[in-house]
């Protein structure tokens, strides 16, 4: 699920993370994304008052955010679980990564 750098420039190749992808994963990948949330969230506790008003902030609270609906839609169960996943996926390419990155 990482994305790929090319070495030779500094521009960042686009990911091929497909929802199938993403609801055939291993449950180790799914506990390391559990793992950023819990540790997301342990950000936002300590430091949300002093950095609320910073601007890359916001995009981190975005984040923070798009990963726990992310993990709710790949543990709820049904028959629109991949059309939701794939709609997310849709929607961080289409203006999210930018800001979070």
């Amino acid at each position: 699920m990482a994305i790929n750098t090319n070495a030779n420039t500094n521009t960042m190749a686009p990911s091929n993370v497909t929802a199938a992808a993403l609801l055939a994963a291993q449950a180790n990948d799914i506990a390391k994304l559990r793992d950023i949330q819990e540790l997301l969230n342990k950000i936002f506790i300590r430091n949300k008052n002093q950095h609320r008003r910073s601007h890359w902030w916001k995009s981190l609270a975005a984040f923070r955010k798009q990963i726990g609906l992310l993990l709710h839609d790949l543990e709820t169960k049904g028959k629109k679980k991949e059309d939701d996943v794939e709609a997310r996926l849709r929607y961080w390419d289409d203006g999210c990564v930018h800001m979070w990155y």
